[in-house]
């Protein structure tokens, strides 16, 4: 992140629209609320993230992060498949599909060093619903 969340929330605060449509923050933010349970204030950090990218993909403007759009895609398919997240298979995805095999290595290691990361996905109860809404015929 070029700067932290706080940061861009106060451009915007502060009229400075433009430039926090063409930060990196928005487009690097996967919407995993550490911020929001830190914020004291318990402002919904990624809603507004995922608002500030709109309307940056509205104006046309240039999107900050290449390839942060494959990244996305890659989050949302296994959310599709599991119900929830799992890292360790966006980020195979994503790299094999960016050829970057190992641009950021040492911080995968660092991560599964700390169990940030399971190699195996887990499965949520009712992972069929979440596939669902997914599906062009979704009844949900």
């Amino acid at each position: 992140m070029d700067l932290l969340p706080n940061r861009v929330l106060r451009l915007v605060q502060l009229g400075l629209e433009d430039q926090a449509l063409t930060c990196s923050t928005i487009w690097v933010c996967v919407s995993c609320n550490t911020c929001s349970i830190q914020c004291p204030m318990a402002i919904d950090i990624p809603a507004a993230m995922d608002a500030l990218r709109h309307a940056a993909l509205e104006k046309g403007g240039v999107v900050a992060e290449p390839d942060i759009l494959a990244f996305h895609r890659e989050v949302l398919r296994t959310i599709e498949k599991y119900g929830r997240t799992h890292k360790v298979e966006i980020m195979l995805r994503f790299k094999l599909k960016t050829r970057s095999y190992f641009s950021d290595l040492q911080k995968g290691l660092q991560m599964l060093a700390k169990r940030k990361l399971d190699l195996a996905p887990s499965r949520v109860n009712g992972a069929e619903e979440i596939a669902a809404i997914f599906s062009n015929d979704s009844k949900i």
